[in-house]
């Protein structure tokens, strides 16, 4: 499915349904974090690199599905999480998907099976709400909660991005940008940095929470909480 085509947002869905793999969760969303974002000097304030000028948390928000074709497109190590990820998809929402199949596609003739058909069944509103209800419940399978979790605050992560970098950016400029950080974003405005437990610090813990919880599997081990450094944590038995 092209994302800049008719098929955007029904892959848009399918790539969020993937995230039920932690291992190709961490890998793409990690990734995109790191091409998109940077952090100001020592600060706690991430925000979004100005050369850019498609960011994934505006695609997600939208429901297109541009950033779907980077999890074909990046073959060295997500191509392979990325085969991987789509098996195990399958594998939990088989039923749905070839009920469908079924109905629409395999009963037919190829005489039947024009290019034209096979678009609009794949664009079609009966499609899309299929995805939309088999990643709902994909949300959760059992075995598939930690990387949708994991996602979870990932996304939210890059929105409170989204939100500092459209606070602080200069009226004068524009994604994308050559500009220099200091004179893309008023950076002047933040003040002091906050000694207290920010919602930067909670997402920070709770994708690192994550990663621990799953540990066995994780590739990137998490380096520490903020949580301790704020409240009184009770060790229980």
């Amino acid at each position: 499915m092209n994302g800049e085509q008719i098929f955007s947002e029904q892959s848009s869905i399918i790539l969020k349904c993937l995230f039920g793999n932690l291992d190709f969760a961490s890998s793409f969303l990690n990734r995109i974090d790191n091409e998109e974002h940077f952090r100001f000097d020592e600060s706690e304030i991430i925000l979004r690199k100005p050369r850019r000028e498609q960011f994934y948390i505006d695609n997600y928000l939208s429901g297109k599905g541009y950033f779907s074709a980077n999890a074909i497109d990046w073959k060295e190590t997500d191509f392979i999480l990325f085969i991987k990820a789509f098996n195990d998809f399958f594998k939990y929402n088989s039923e749905k998907l070839l009920s469908f199949f079924e109905q629409k596609i395999f009963c037919k003739t190829l005489k039947q099976l024009s290019n034209t058909y096979v678009n609009s069944l794949f664009s079609s509103r009966e499609f899309t709400d299929l995805l939309n209800n088999i990643y709902l419940k994909d949300q959760f399978i059992l075995e598939r909660m930690t990387g949708h979790n994991f996602a979870r605050a990932k996304i939210q992560k890059f929105s409170l991005i989204m939100y500092n970098s459209k606070r602080l950016r200069k009226d004068e400029v524009n994604f994308p940008s050559s500009t220099i950080y200091e004179n893309f974003y008023d950076i002047s405005s933040l003040g002091e940095k906050e000694n207290k437990y920010t919602l930067t610090k909670y997402l920070y813990d709770f994708e690192n929470m994550t990663g621990l919880f799953a540990s066995k599997k994780h590739t990137s081990p998490p380096y520490g909480l903020y949580l301790p450094s704020y409240f009184e944590i009770t060790n229980l038995e």
